[in-house]
């Protein structure tokens, strides 16, 4: 990894070349300093992600639809969730370009210089714990509203940052997509035959013959609703039963 910090001491120890990162340089080497770090973050965070070999497949979830359905009609989406309920998973499965917030010191010195810094890159931008640097919500809005395009962005966080008077609401520009942890469904321990929308439609339920005994339901009920747990939980079954 590149990291800006390193280049900035490096140029510091060096008397022979001036400092690009001297804040009493006349405002060219600013501008400089920009693009350099431009540079670096095109370079960090347009690279292809390679898949981990250990890690099991993407299970589809009920708001992959509803996500691509956003994004095609807005400018950027937020999806919301209590933590480990597989945002960031879901939103790189649309996302062509990302940026770590809450792990990569490199984004967060751009965005220190200027937020905007690190919105180049291909679309959908995904940027995750994206409340970690808050500055960065008016500059999305903003981009969104000068690109007049739809899908542009995608925002994940497992908490919310402190209200701001300073902050835009975003509305019209950005929407909020609410994600639930995985369900019985998602996780395919279930059929989905019976559908709370169709009951609350007034469809009459179907009563399919259930493949989980009361020792597996009290299994899952316990391992709660989240993949990893399950995951876990299973692969110790596995090994106990060699």
């Amino acid at each position: 990894m590149i990291d800006i910090a390193e280049i900035h001491n490096r140029d510091s120890t060096n008397n022979s070349k001036p400092h690009l990162f001297n804040r009493d340089r006349p405002f060219h080497c600013e501008l400089r300093q920009k693009r350099l770090v431009r540079a670096l973050l095109s370079v960090e965070y347009q690279t292809p992600r390679h898949p981990n070999p250990f890690s099991e497949p993407y299970r589809p979830r009920i708001v992959d639809s509803e996500l691509t359905t956003r994004l095609a009609a807005t400018g950027a989406v937020v999806i919301e969730g209590p933590k480990g309920c597989g945002k960031t998973a879901t939103a790189r499965q649309v996302a062509r370009s990302e940026v770590l917030l809450d792990v990569d010191d490199n984004a967060r010195r751009a965005i220190a210089i200027d937020p905007r810094l690190v919105l180049d890159g291909p679309v959908p931008r995904l940027f995750v714990e994206w409340q970690v640097e808050p500055a960065v919500w008016n500059h999305l809005r903003r981009a969104v509203d000068d690109r007049q395009q739809p899908g542009q962005f995608i925002l994940t966080g497992s908490a919310a940052p402190a209200d701001d008077i300073t902050r835009h609401t975003g509305a019209a520009r950005i929407t909020r997509l609410h994600m639930r942890p995985m369900s019985l469904f998602e996780a395919g321990h279930a059929t989905g035959v019976i559908s709370l929308s169709a009951l609350l439609a007034g469809e009459t339920a179907r009563r399919p013959e259930s493949t989980l005994g009361i020792t597996e339901l009290a299994t899952l009920v316990v391992i709660g609703p989240y993949h990893a747990h399950q995951r876990t939980v299973h692969a110790g079954h596995a090994r106990l039963s060699r």
